[in-house]
């Protein structure tokens, strides 16, 4: 609009200060007069086919600028939704994830618990085990001793009589020898045992 009217303008202070024959009067070889009613009925055209245009094109126009902003409307609320949907989801995995690294990290403790109790047990039941083994051993060892011992009494209470005899050439009764030599030999292992 405002370049209509400069032009307008312009055009209107050329005829009006122009003298009648100049050469100003022609506008690229043709009579100014001409031209101004040429651009006079197409400026009137303007606002008629303006009228037409706002009757029958504006309002498809608005119809489908408004459906699309509807359109953008309803999609952004969609984003909106699946974003939430979204975050939420994210949450809750995360929440899972945290309740299963708890769980494992409890079922780590059960299982270290349950370890060292029954490594607590297998010790226990070892040292049990080691100490009836021990205690058998030294039984056997202190029996077989008794044993090497009254072994040895009677070789020695024998080995005392067949001395005896051989010193004092005569035969003596050898139960009553054997019990002698007994006795000495009992009353020397007690007297051991005292010190």
């Amino acid at each position: 609009a405002g370049l209509v009217l400069a032009y307008w303008g312009t055009l209107a202070l050329v005829m009006l200060t122009a003298p009648f024959e100049s050469p100003l009067r022609t506008f690229y070889g043709r009579d100014v007069q001409a031209v101004f009613q040429t651009v006079n009925r197409a400026v009137g055209l303007v606002p008629r086919s303006a009228i037409l245009l706002w009757r029958l094109a504006f309002p498809a126009i608005v119809r489908s600028v408004e459906e699309r902003e509807r359109r953008i409307q309803k999609q952004l609320e969609d984003a909106e939704r699946a974003n939430a949907e979204a975050q939420r989801m994210l949450e809750e995995h995360k929440k899972q994830i945290a309740a299963a690294r708890n769980d494992a990290q409890d079922i780590l403790a059960k299982a270290k618990v349950v370890a060292q109790k029954e490594r607590e047990t297998l010790l226990a039941k070892a040292r049990e085990e080691y100490d009836a083994l021990l205690s058998r051993a030294r039984k056997d060892i202190d029996t077989e001793k008794e044993k090497a011992i009254l072994a040895l009494r009677r070789e020695a209470v024998d080995l005392s009589i067949a001395a005896a005899s051989r010193v004092i050439e005569a035969n003596l009764d050898t139960d009553a020898n054997r019990r002698l030599v007994t006795d000495f030999l009992e009353s020397l292992s007690k007297a051991e045992k005292q010190r």
